[in-house]
């Protein structure tokens, strides 16, 4: 089954693997919360980030907080709105801990893993609060446009984001840029200058978007 995970050397399992990593941690570690934004803390996204596979985010600390890093970010409210962990509060500190369906996610398939996370982010999670990049857009419907205008382009054609039918809604998409590159659903050529013109580490720009098999 895991075949139809792997397109042109494309392969999508790496974001089940590195969700994996992600959640053995959280399920071996006792992880306090942030006070405010009940984030995962510095030490453990900083951690988190030189396990990835899919994206290791440079120039960070320990001080960084987790939304500046789009994969551990994705993967926290993953983890949550697939309700495998919860918050627990408590008087003294607020904690993130496994529920009993994580063992139930273990069991699955590698391919069940991959569609499982792939209908949480659709239907379960909260794209205003994923949305984190410099504008902090809600952008459903702006997907929608993106992936079907280059669906009429057609499969692995590169499109640049100066179409007219792109140029609109791709500007606003910023993380979900990332989100969905990490599920093999596109691939993007990222605006390099993007961070230092608009004056945001959090800025995210494409300069062009090319549809997966995947994707499609």
């Amino acid at each position: 089954m895991l075949n139809i995970l792997n397109f042109n050397n494309q392969k999508p399992e790496t974001i089940v693997d590195d969700f994996s990593i992600f959640i053995n941690y959280l399920n071996e570690n006792k992880i306090k919360l942030t006070k405010t934004n009940q984030f995962l803390q510095g030490k453990v996204v900083y951690t988190l980030n030189q396990t990835m596979t899919l994206e290791v985010m440079e120039n960070v600390t320990t001080r960084t907080p987790q939304d500046y890093y789009p994969l551990i970010h994705l993967f926290y409210h993953l983890a949550i709105s697939a309700k495998l962990f919860e918050i627990n509060y408590k008087k003294s500190y607020n904690s993130i801990e496994p529920t009993k369906d994580l063992k139930k996610y273990q069991k699955l398939t590698k391919t069940e893993k991959y569609l499982f996370l792939l209908e949480t982010l659709w239907l379960d999670c909260d794209w205003q609060k994923l949305q984190v990049g410099r504008l902090e857009y809600r952008c459903e419907e702006e997907v929608e446009e993106v992936l079907a205008e280059l669906l009429k382009n057609g499969i692995d054609k590169y499109v640049k984001t100066t179409n007219d039918s792109l140029k609109g809604p791709a500007s606003l998409l910023e993380y979900f840029l990332k989100y969905l590159s990490y599920f093999s659903l596109w691939r993007i050529k990222y605006d390099g200058s993007a961070q230092e013109r608009l004056s945001s580490k959090r800025a995210y720009s494409a300069d062009g978007i090319t549809l997966s098999r995947f994707g499609a």
